[in-house]
């Protein structure tokens, strides 16, 4: 348990637990996969009304926690110890410590804990988030901000995120400055919205100067439009007029705000689905890396487990038999 935070949860009983974790947060589903004797329940809260900070564990247990949509709120997690993966329609994502995933109002999750794994939170109302999203990229205030799971954050972003949310953790307590008023909250707030911008190039803030540069607006167009379609056969022409842009702006835009191009974009979404078909099946039910490969569009075997391996730091075949 960090020190300064309220003590809400210490509890072995895991339906105690999701009764009383529910309540802060919203409904789920909580199993205990394996090592129910090891499973104790520690939550924590620190900070204030619109920009609270918290600790969660669930012991040594591998335990898995199903939510609908979070709705009023977004959730940036940073990972203290052990091992967390957080997976969606759009991806997975597997945490070491030091890192952290945003898990947005508007998708569902499920969120696994393993080997003694601790996180912090710092919870914003969505309101106060998704305002400020559009302040610092140009975005309507009414869009909907997503951070799909297949999104990896740039590494000088990790390092902001992980410093500001530091910063957050030692002010959390009863004496911390985001007890100090609402003022200094909103600044902290903004702190740390800003530095999720940066680490998420999608969200960049580039105004559309005398060339016409296109705005960050079309490219997030562009990429829900991937993440929704990554199953079918998606051609160019078609995530252009997602976008509302030429074929060639498009290309453009991409390059400037992602450093990548659209086809190997839908390549890293299509990666990250095999990798969480693979984790979710096993060998005994019949699944093969053939067919999961086949699956999301890559038919060079060879080439699909390089890549595979360059990505996760493990073979396709290496996590199909390792699944839990």
């Amino acid at each position: 348990m960090i020190e300064g935070l309220r003590i809400l949860t210490d509890t072995s009983d895991p339906e105690e637990a999701r009764t009383q974790i529910a309540s802060v947060y919203c409904p789920h589903r909580l199993t205990v996969q394996r090592g129910l004797s090891k499973f104790r329940a520690q939550h924590a809260e620190g900070g204030a009304s619109g920009l609270g900070v918290y600790f969660l564990s669930y012991g040594s247990a591998t335990t898995l926690l199903e939510s609908g949509r979070l709705d009023d709120f977004v959730l940036v997690s940073q990972q203290i110890s052990g091992r967390f993966a957080a997976r969606a329609h759009s991806g997975e994502r597997l945490l070491v410590p030091g890192e952290h995933v945003v898990l947005d109002a508007h998708t569902a999750y499920q969120l696994r804990w393993e080997e003694n794994c601790k996180l912090f939170h710092a919870r914003i109302p969505r309101t106060e988030f998704e305002t400020a999203v559009a302040e610092f990229t140009g975005a309507g205030e009414s869009d909907a901000v997503r951070f799909p799971l297949s999104s990896r954050p740039s590494k000088p972003g990790t390092v902001a995120v992980a410093k500001v949310m530091q910063f957050l953790l030692r002010n959390a307590g009863r004496n911390g400055l985001l007890t100090s008023g609402p003022l200094l909250r909103a600044q902290m707030r903004r702190m740390l919205v800003a530095s999720i911008v940066e680490a998420y190039p999608g969200f960049s803030h580039t105004d559309a100067g005398p060339s016409g540069a296109v705005r960050p607006p079309a490219v997030r167009r562009a990429v829900a439009y991937l993440e929704d379609a990554a199953a079918e056969d998606v051609r160019i022409s078609d995530v252009a007029a997602a976008a509302r842009l030429s074929t060639r702006a498009l290309q453009e835009a991409f390059r400037k705000h992602l450093d990548t191009t659209p086809i190997a974009y839908l390549k890293s979404i299509r990666l990250a689905r095999a990798h969480a078909d693979l984790r979710q099946s096993s060998v005994e039910d019949g699944t093969t890396v053939a067919a999961v490969a086949y699956r999301w569009g890559f038919g060079n075997l060879g080439r699909f487990a390089a890549d595979y391996r360059r990505e996760f730091g493990r073979s396709p075949s290496e996590v199909l038999r390792g699944s839990l």
